[in-house]
């Protein structure tokens, strides 16, 4: 899991101060979706409150469905405060996680940002209908201000141009009949693979949340059309060179 979710990130200064520890550290973590939490009215996907409910909104072309309430949870109210040494007040309040922390280095505040959202929310979606996620991360370090991100430089910009995609629609015709052959079952079943691959791509909270299970529709990809070993991949991949 780590592999892939673990990306490197930087911690932007939004106020032009450094970080220096020891400090007194507080982590903003804005959580999702806000239904869940109480922070917002609309339509959730699985989370059902019997007291509120008045209908289920059924989408017939995609088979998913949202129950509809007519008022929205009260805020969701919690707090923690350790009884040990280092002191930590740990808190929620609707959509917004709250960590105040003494922090003696760059490492204990990564680390407590990384068991926030690797390990807690993790947690919490074990008793929660709707699984939550972390929209954003932000804090400060005494009078340091700063959002967790994502480096610049990992965005990816692919180009195309209105012919080129009027051209890709029409090769993709050609080869419909290709593909729909009884004979070439292997081919149809190894482009679903690869389908699923590009979808997990786009659908995820970050393009890497799901790229685990990317790289194994990857895998089988490869698999169906070539083989079942490395070397049967790798050989069929040469010939086409």
């Amino acid at each position: 899991m780590f592999t892939y979710n673990q990306q490197k990130r930087f911690f932007n200064f939004l106020n032009g101060e450094e970080f220096t520890f020891p400090n007194r550290a507080l982590l903003d973590m804005h959580l999702g979706p806000p239904q869940a939490f109480g922070a917002a009215a609309g339509p959730v996907s699985l989370m059902c409150i019997p007291d509120y409910l008045v209908g289920t909104l059924i989408n017939g072309n995609s088979g998913l469905y949202q129950y509809i309430h007519n008022s929205k949870l009260q805020p969701l109210e919690m707090r923690i405060e350790s009884e040990s040494p280092p002191r930590i007040e740990f808190g929620i309040a609707g959509d917004r996680l709250h960590c105040e922390f003494e922090c003696n280095s760059l490492d204990d505040l990564e680390s407590m940002i990384f068991s926030i959202v690797f390990f807690y929310v993790p947690l919490l979606n074990l008793e929660s209908l709707d699984p939550p996620v972390v929209i954003c991360v932000s804090g400060s370090a005494g009078r340091t201000e700063f959002r967790w991100e994502h480096l610049r430089h990992m965005l990816p910009m692919n180009t195309t141009t209105e012919e080129s995609l009027i051209n890709h629609m029409s090769n993709s015709y050609k080869n419909l009949d290709l593909v729909g052959r009884e004979c070439n079952r292997r081919l149809a079943v190894a482009l679903s693979y690869f389908y699923v691959a590009a979808r997990l791509l786009v659908v995820g909270q970050s393009r890497w949340e799901f790229m685990a299970e990317c790289v194994l529709n990857l895998s089988k990809t490869l698999e169906i059309l070539f083989g079942g070993t490395r070397d049967k991949t790798r050989t069929h991949l040469a010939a086409l060179e």
